[in-house]
């Protein structure tokens, strides 16, 4: 009895040859001249991607909405801050004995 291995799969080798791509669709030219890729050619030239970008109508919405919560998330800890503060004025000499012990214990002679 011979062994059999299985063979391997007999589909499309590249993802270009899959059917249902552009490059199948009537009136284009799948052996155009140039260098073949599965990589967009954006990937190897930045100023394209970011003319694609600035097409799509995304003009820094996300670096905008971005700094919008940080803005928020900031203000919030600063007006908390001050309300602590206001509202607790032992609290900032608590701290400052604490830092002052550290320093201390930083500046002891160790052999």
């Amino acid at each position: 009895m011979k062994l059999r291995l299985p063979r391997a799969p007999t589909g499309p080798r590249r993802k270009s040859d899959a059917p249902g791509r552009k490059s199948d669709a009537p009136g284009r030219k799948s052996d155009a001249p140039g260098p073949k890729s599965d990589a967009p050619s954006c990937s190897r030239n930045p100023l394209r991607r970011l003319a694609r970008l600035w097409r799509s109508g995304q003009h820094g919405q996300a670096l905008t909405e971005t700094g919008l919560l940080l803005a928020t998330l900031l203000g919030g800890l600063a007006v908390g801050g001050l309300w602590l503060m206001k509202a607790h004025p032992e609290l900032i000499n608590a701290i400052n004995s604490q830092v002052r012990g550290y320093y201390f214990a930083l500046s002891l002679p160790f052999p």
